[in-house]
């Protein structure tokens, strides 16, 4: 009962109409989920922006986070029929299987981008006898801004740009790039 009075506390609403809450976010997630997980995910949303739908997503993510949580306690599932004759790998440990399992490749930000970008044109460049002036992809648009207006040289324009220079297997320069750009706008 003292969870039900939390949520109403930050509902700011009597405890009949925090465990109606509760009943339709247990309804629209088709879940029984307890109330102090209901309470953890209260907590996480801005109390301002309170509705269902954010709740209900909240809940989601916090019932996949205790999913998770229990997977990484109990160790890999225990299959049944011909694969359980097979002995496991005795090296592999719990936390590798759980970190491969959880393991997502990482987000690259757009200056990793362009830097990988600018890396392979150049290589490409070198490769066929060229000698490209090589420098940091901050440097190189900084030198795209000498070229062209800032406000048109966005970091994502660049990089759309020099996607599309690269695409046409053209050496990339800051010239190159910022006459691309003024094209564009």
């Amino acid at each position: 009962m003292e969870t039900t009075q939390e949520i109403a506390k930050i509902l700011r609403s009597t405890e009949k109409m925090a465990s109606e809450f509760s009943r339709s976010i247990r309804r629209k997630i088709d879940e029984d989920v307890s109330d102090d997980v209901l309470l953890g995910a209260l907590r996480k949303v801005n109390p301002r922006a309170l509705d269902i739908d954010k709740v209900t997503i909240a809940v989601k993510s916090e019932l996949a986070k205790n999913h998770r949580r229990e997977t990484r306690r109990s160790g890999p599932a225990r299959t049944i029929g011909a694969d359980a004759a097979e002995p496991s790998d005795p090296k592999t440990t719990r936390a590798e299987i759980a970190e491969e399992e959880t393991a997502r490749p990482a987000r690259r930000s757009i200056a990793q981008q362009l830097d990988e970008l600018l890396e392979s044109n150049w290589n490409r460049a070198e490769g066929e006898g060229l000698n490209p002036q090589r420098m940091s992809g901050r440097q190189f648009v900084d030198a795209v801004h000498r070229h062209s207006d800032r406000r048109d040289a966005t970091l994502r324009r660049v990089l759309q740009a020099c996607r599309r220079i690269d695409s046409d297997d053209v050496l990339l320069t800051p010239t190159v790039v910022a006459d691309a750009i003024r094209q564009e706008v």
